[in-house]
């Protein structure tokens, strides 16, 4: 409907072009035209390129969460999103993402993980490091991490990315070079919160796209029915959050 509507303006200003009431001199005439040319083009291209993404796909259902995936026109991985539903705090939740040292017992593949440094409450640099099977080289993630709260809706979103260079890289481990990620937690009825989680990673080297894909799938989806567990064996249940307010 854009792109017909756009024909029209062309064809309409053409016409205007060519009238003499306009008084534009023939030699800009053909220059105006090209002019709208490259603007329709641009309109054009400009909403098609949404449209380059594609939508959501269901890749596994399971009885309180969903994974989905996607792939990008200019990314050969997979993004990942997991939606679900939790009978939780948010304080549990949180201290149970924020709980660093921790996350060898449940994060999949975790080999190590502690904080670099505190910036402020719930913004800090974290680093984790990963035990890949053989023949796969290990890897290493440094990661900025801020946690924020809506002041009305109680909802907290944190956001995770890659800072590949804050520390040095260790020998024979390869430093994963992009990466991001979020949770947001919105609190429901009864004690309940609706809860998504965003992955989207390129883990470096040379492993082909097929194998990060799978285990883009695979290991998200592992680590979800981790925190699911640890939440129900009420190890966060009493726990205080500094900027946390409950609903």
């Amino acid at each position: 409907m854009l792109y017909n509507i756009d024909c029209y303006k062309y064809v309409h200003m053409k016409t205007l072009c060519n009238s003499t009431n306009l008084g534009i001199p023939v030699k800009y005439r053909l220059l105006l035209i090209l002019i709208l040319c490259i603007g329709i083009v641009s309109h054009i291209y400009g909403q098609d390129s949404g449209s380059m993404k594609e939508a959501w796909k269901l890749i596994t259902e399971e009885k309180l969460f969903s994974v989905y995936g996607r792939k990008l026109h200019d990314s050969k991985f997979k993004e990942i999103k997991i939606t679900g539903r939790i009978e939780s705090t948010i304080s549990a939740i949180v201290r149970a993402l924020e709980d660093i040292a921790y996350q060898k017992e449940w994060v999949l593949r975790t080999k190590d993980a502690y904080e670099i440094e505190q910036l402020g409450i719930g913004k800090y640099y974290y680093y984790l490091s990963t035990d890949m099977p053989f023949p796969v080289q290990d890897r290493d993630l440094i990661v900025y991490y801020e946690r924020i709260q809506d002041p009305i809706s109680k909802t907290v979103t944190t956001h995770a990315i890659a800072a590949p260079d804050r520390l040095a890289e260790e020998k024979g481990i390869i430093r994963i070079p992009s990466f991001e990620s979020h949770y947001i937690l919105v609190p429901k009825e009864r004690g309940w919160l609706e809860m998504e989680y965003f992955l989207k990673i390129d883990p470096g080297g040379s492993l082909p796209a097929w194998v990060v894909n799978l285990a883009a799938s695979a290991g998200p989806k592992s680590t979800m029915r981790s925190l699911y567990k640890i939440i129900e064996s009420g190890k966060y249940d009493d726990v205080v959050v500094e900027g946390v307010v409950e609903p």
